[in-house]
């Protein structure tokens, strides 16, 4: 049986009522945000974001007709060094934590791009690369995001996005059989973005996006019923664990799938343009009715009796 979804207000205004919170205490949490960021943490990050552009510069400058040998080596210096420095600030609490976060973004990125430098240099196929490279962020992004606020979903959406692109490139698989890997790729973000952990809803933001934009490629290949049955339960499954455990996010996303999956077939297996319309309008009817017969039904199963039979 699943468990009553209730708003942040819903949950206090019981509290009060059970003498549990005062009418002050209910108000004090109602109205306190969500987070909050000094200026001197603000005015840190911008700086740290100054610093890192003019770093970029210098190395571009200095590095640009050094050998690739030479770029790889400085970059996985300066990995070893914001490697140092982050571990420095997550011995701390507060902003500074952070800032260690930002270094380890640095870290781990700086890492990455030397290797791909060397394994450039080394004739390796870019598909493998970037697989490679993607693997060892999502790896890192899991091993690490209960204990990030935000850095494990930053690294953990391009790195998982490398490695369906690469899996495309390298497996060279068609335009409809490529938004597999994304498909997949989405799903896996979604799944990671459903725990209790620092930014999880960009992680599943993320997956929806990706779901959501490989469902038209997969439509576009398959224009029958091969196409419009998988992206409706894809849009189904969206849906489901959107309403289960209350993610907005999920929710739109099914929507727009679904939505999208009915137009495509439908203009695609439809050549008059007005019978198309019929067609769509009619499916939206059947949809508004089928939904009021299933929360009539659900309202008459609802109801008990006070003898408890």
């Amino acid at each position: 049986m699943t468990m009553e979804i209730r708003t942040q207000r819903e949950v206090v205004d019981q509290m009060v009522a059970s003498h549990r919170l005062s009418f002050t205490e209910a108000d004090e949490i109602l109205n306190a945000p969500r987070f909050k960021i000094l200026w001197r943490e603000l005015l840190s990050y911008i700086a740290v974001l100054v610093i890192g552009v003019g770093l970029i510069r210098v190395v571009v400058a200095l590095f640009e007709e050094a050998s690739e040998t030479i770029i790889a080596v400085s970059l996985l210096v300066a990995s070893a060094v914001f490697g140092v420095i982050t571990f420095q600030l997550w011995r701390h609490e507060g902003w500074r934590r952070r800032a260690g976060e930002f270094c380890e973004i640095v870290s781990l990125g700086s890492l990455v791009a030397g290797g791909a430098v060397l394994l450039v240099d080394a004739d390796i196929d870019g598909a493998i690369i970037a697989v490679s490279a993607g693997s060892l962020g999502v790896m890192w992004a899991l091993l690490r995001v209960r204990f990030t606020e935000f850095s494990s979903a930053i690294i953990v959406i391009p790195s998982t996005m490398a490695v369906c692109g690469g899996i495309v490139e390298w497996a060279e698989l068609d335009f409809g059989v490529g938004a597999i890997p994304f498909l997949i790729g989405g799903s896996l973000l979604i799944g990671l973005g459903q725990g209790d952990y620092g930014a999880a809803i960009l992680i599943r933001i993320a997956g929806v996006v990706t779901v959501f934009s490989s469902v038209p490629q997969w439509l576009d290949e398959y224009s029958g019923l091969d196409g419009l049955i998988p992206a409706l339960g894809i849009g189904a499954l969206l849906l489901w664990t959107g309403m289960q455990w209350n993610r907005i996010e999920q929710i739109i996303g099914g929507s727009a799938v679904t939505v999208i999956a009915i137009v495509v077939y439908l203009t695609n297996n439809i050549d008059n343009d007005l019978l198309q319309g019929v067609a769509i309008v009619a499916v939206g009817v059947v949809g508004l009715v089928f939904t009021a017969f299933v929360v009539k039904r659900q309202r008459q199963s609802s109801y008990v009796t006070t003898t408890g039979a």
